[in-house]
């Protein structure tokens, strides 16, 4: 996935969630890839040499991971966290990843995407000692240290990805995302844009694009790329949502209706969201 800079309505989702890029995961919850027990190196020896800041802290973001195991930043994960119990890490089991880099790195997109962000940095520090050049480990350490609030530190690791791999859509999307965040809308969006000719088919970055017209209040733009969103993923209620409340800004009572109406169909009527959606529909049938 790639990261979203508005209200997530994507955890109150119903159905199952994508596990495709982790490889296995035991019953007793030991982490496991191709029968290896993975672990992480010693996180207060790493504080110690200065590969993690000492004030490194669990950030509030959420992380999320495409199908090919790279990690883009999200507010929210559209994927529930799941109550895992983080086995015990030996020294032996440490050592059996040493030269694996693809493990390495996989390992500390499982750790993002359950939210120990310490030991995912870990993971993609060792992974870059071992292949500095790494498009993914650069991108994802990117990731961490946007998460932290360490911006400037980002965008180098995020330059270095896309210097290292030209065509790797997230590291655009993830620079963009700092640039847009700190008030550079027109970087923002030469990023954005060049994303999207790099892959047209992902639903997100169209998205994104439609967000920063939004945030701008050229709402025709907005509507435009989010419609394209919507035809590449018709699935996330989150275009609608957007779509409804770009409706309101321009006075179109009926069409917010009907896509508040579609994404109350689309989430479950326990969640917040849900709530949201109907007191909304129910203002536009009061006045």
């Amino acid at each position: 996935m790639l990261f979203r800079s508005d209200i997530d309505v994507r955890n109150e989702i119903k159905g199952n969630y994508d596990w495709k890029a982790i490889s296995s995961i035991s019953d007793t919850s030991d982490i496991l890839v191709d029968k290896k027990i993975l672990a992480v190196p010693d996180i207060a020896k790493l504080k110690q040499s200065g590969a993690i800041p000492k004030n490194f802290n669990t950030p509030a973001d959420n992380f999320s991971m495409d199908l090919s195991g790279r990690v883009a930043a999200v507010k929210q994960s559209f994927r529930k966290r799941p109550k895992i119990e983080i086995p015990a890490l030996t020294q032996k089991a440490v050592e059996k990843i040493r030269d694996d880099i693809e493990n390495l790195i996989s390992q500390g997109d499982y750790y993002a995407y359950i939210g120990i962000y310490d030991r995912a940095l870990a993971f993609y520090n060792e992974a870059l000692v071992r292949s500095p050049e790494s498009p993914v480990a650069n991108n994802n350490k990117g990731v961490m240290l946007k998460a932290a609030g360490h911006f400037d530190e980002a965008v180098k690791y995020f330059k270095k990805a896309i210097s290292y791999d030209r065509s790797y859509v997230e590291a655009y999307n993830n620079l963009a995302a700092v640039y847009s965040q700190r008030g550079s809308d027109a970087e923002a969006l030469k990023l954005y844009l060049a994303a999207s000719k790099l892959n047209p088919f992902e639903a997100g970055i169209h998205y994104n694009i439609g967000m920063l017209y939004n945030k701008n209040g050229d709402y025709e733009k907005a509507r435009e790329y989010i419609n394209r969103a919507v035809e590449l993923n018709a699935a996330d209620p989150s275009y609608y949502y957007q779509l409804g409340l770009i409706d309101l800004k321009k006075n179109n009572r009926k069409s917010a209706y009907h896509h508040f109406q579609k994404v109350s169909r689309m989430v479950s009527r326990d969640s917040e969201v849900y709530k949201k959606v109907r007191e909304l529909m129910l203002t536009l049938e009061n006045d």
